[in-house]
Order: C-alpha cells, then structure tokens, then sequence
C-alpha cells in the first residue's frame, strides 16, 4: 500500500469492533505492519495473512509463540515473518473472519477505496466470500489505515463497480471516520472480469474455476467473451479495404525462393546425429568439410529430434561421389555418422521392406497392423527409400 506514512496507526483499542473481533484478516503491507502487532500481542485473537500472491490458498496463519518477546512479535508481524513463519490455511476449511483490514492508495467519506491497482483487495474478498464456508459476508467489517492526506471528501463513483471493495472505518493519525453509507461488499467473483494471464498467475483461481464450472457456474473469461463493437451499425456502408498480403522481408525472400529452385538436386542423407548436439555443431563440421550452410549450390535441413539431416545440393555446382568421399568418416563428436547418397545416383535402396517384417513378425496381433504401423515416421518422403534400418528407431 503506497502511504505517506510507514506505520500509521491501527484501529483504536476502544473501537466495538477491534476488542470484540476474535478473527482478523490483515493485508501484507509493511504501513499495516504495526496492526498485525497489535492483533499478535492479544492471545485471544487469531491472525490470518493474504497467501503471498494467492499461490498456494487464500490465507496463511500467524501464531505467536508462549512467552514471546515484544522484539519477537514484532519480527513476526514483518512481511519476513509472514514470508518464513506463517502456515497455510487448507482451503477446505471453514472459518468465520470478523474484521478485515486493508491497505488504501485513497479513500473517500462514502467509504470507496482506491488500492494499488492489482486488485488483490477485492480478489481475495471475493474468494473468501465462496470459499471456507462463507468467511466474509456483508456483514464482515472493512477497516483501512491511512494518512489524513489520503482521505477525500467524495472520489469520482464511475470509478468503481460491484467488485471493488469498500470499506466501512477509516483509520487516520487525528481521528477514526465512519462511512457515511452502505456500500455493497463483493459477493462472488466475476470471471468476466479476469483475463487468461491472470488466471495463469495465481494457481488457487485455476482450482477454484474448475470446482465452478463442474457445478454449472458461468466461469468464462474477458478472453472468451465476444466484445461487442460500438460502431457497427456503422460500418456497413464502409469501403472494404482490399487486404494486401504481407511482404516479406529480404533475407525470408531468399529463403523462399531458395526453396522452390530445388529441384534436379540430389540429397544426401546424414543419420546417427547425437541429439545432445545443437544443429550448429553439425554446420560446423559440414563448413570444415567445404560444405557451408546456405552457400551457392547447398541447402541443409537438420531435424535434431529424430537425429537426421538431408544435405541438398546442387549437381552444376558439386558432383555426387565426390561429396560421398568429402563426408566419408565424417564424425560429430565420438559417433561417426552415417552418409547415404542419393538413390538416383547410387542405386541401392535401404531394406525398408526387411524392416516392414521385423515389425510384423514382433507383433503379436498381425491383423491389428495397419500400414501406418507397418512404415517407421519418416521426416522426408524423398528419402523415404534411402533411411536403413540403424538409423530408425524403432
């Protein structure tokens, strides 16, 4: 909570509502840091902490030792000691919370609240409102401790809507305010107004969406509903504007029609690539071979997850068999590769069919095999007759 004062004061130990309170929610903020003191310093009162971030429940517990030193309440009631020592409430269980204290950026006489923005405030009223057997309710007392320069007379009422959170006892260094109306506290939460993201922030929404939605709730987000658009009674008589495709840039240019002047190039295949290696490590060696990616007359396309490469190239530029012998040994790392040449130049074919029968014949339901199961996933239809058996696994 932004304050112009670091600790201001808490609710006055006379006010109804502080001495008759058995359960307290106070926010985590270091301004409302000498409230959670005052809360630990009373035995009989229990003190319950926003969950950091709502990660994991809605609350945490604070308890304080027997015989605790006022030093050592006060390194409890720090956001350290709600960081290291406070333990999670199961959100299965019940609790009834009589006052809820909270921090305020502004606040007006009426009793609305402006906070930081995050909307942490209101989010957690709402969720203790349909969790923990109803833990708040309209009747649950809101109090705020703020400087007297944070309190307005009346802040603009179209700032605010049914989830934002009021409250009904302002606290400042010279006096105690009381609201001067009944504002509505929130009562569930209202999934339209959470996006994607922030349900992918906080774990607990996620749960508590699904739990919901099994029930028959309506928990769709502001992603999923259509906004309507304003002006679109007035776009009907508008000029459709012709869509232009999207130009590309020089280099993907290149690199497209690269591809489409591929044909009458033969392609050598690289199998047994280790596939702790990054595909730059086999540029590498290619380049230390004489055969540079991307340069005249070479295409390489490199699928690191099935541990293989195809090396196109140009026939004007480089001829078949010496390529075969330039790649003969070659090795990455420990483990030599395996190079085949293009069938079209060789002539030899890999025993795809010696490999269709070990399947079969390892199948013990060979009417359940269907001629996907029969063929190995193979990256390139090109090569499909030039993958042997050792570099496909099974």
């Amino acid at each position: 909570m932004e304050s112009t004062t670091s600790n201001p004061p808490p609710p006055h130990r006379t006010q109804e509502e502080f001495i008759e309170a058995k359960t307290l929610k106070v926010g985590p903020d270091k301004p409302l840091e000498e409230v959670r003191f005052q809360v630990l310093s009373h035995p009989q009162k229990e003190l319950l902490v926003p969950t950091p971030k709502l990660r994991r429940g809605l609350f945490n517990r604070l308890v304080a030792p027997l015989d605790c030193s006022q030093q050592e309440l006060r390194a409890l009631a720090s956001r350290r000691g709600i960081d290291h020592d406070s333990k999670p409430v199961p959100i299965a269980s019940r609790c009834k919370i009589d006052v809820v204290v909270v921090g305020s950026v502004a606040v007006d006489r009426f009793g609305r609240r402006l906070g930081k923005g995050e909307g942490f405030a209101d989010l957690e009223y709402a969720l203790a409102a349909t969790n923990h057997g109803s833990a708040v309710g309209q009747d649950t007392v809101v109090i705020t401790c703020v400087h007297d320069c944070q309190v307005f007379d009346c802040l603009p009422p179209d700032l605010f809507a049914e989830h934002d959170l009021p409250v009904d006892i302002i606290v400042t260094p010279t006096k105690v305010v009381r609201a001067s109306i009944f504002l509505p506290k929130p009562k569930r939460i209202i999934w339209s107004l959470l996006t994607k993201e922030k349900l992918d922030q906080i774990e607990i929404l996620r749960e508590i969406q699904f739990k919901e939605k099994r029930i028959g709730h309506d928990v769709s987000l502001m992603d999923d509903v259509p906004v309507e658009n304003p002006n679109a009674a007035n776009t009907t008589n508008r000029k459709k504007v012709k869509k232009t495709k999207r130009q590309l840039p020089e280099a993907q240019k290149s690199k497209a029609q690269s591809t489409t002047d591929m044909e009458g190039w033969f392609t050598v295949f690289l199998g047994r690539i280790p596939r702790n290696y990054p595909p730059k490590d086999l540029q590498e060696v290619l380049a230390a071979r004489g055969f540079e990616h991307n340069s005249p007359g070479i295409n390489l396309v490199i699928k690191p997850v099935k541990g293989v490469a195809f090396l196109n190239m140009d026939p004007s530029v480089h001829q078949h068999d010496d390529v075969i012998k330039q790649l003969d040994g070659v090795c990455l790392g420990s483990t030599e590769l395996n190079v085949q040449g293009d069938s079209k130049y060789t002539g030899v074919k890999a025993p795809v069919k010696k490999y269709r029968l070990k399947k079969i014949r390892r199948n013990r339901n060979p009417r359940s095999v269907t001629p996907e199961d029969e063929l190995p996933t193979i990256p390139n239809e090109k090569r499909a007759n030039e993958i042997t058996e050792r570099d496909v696994e099974p």
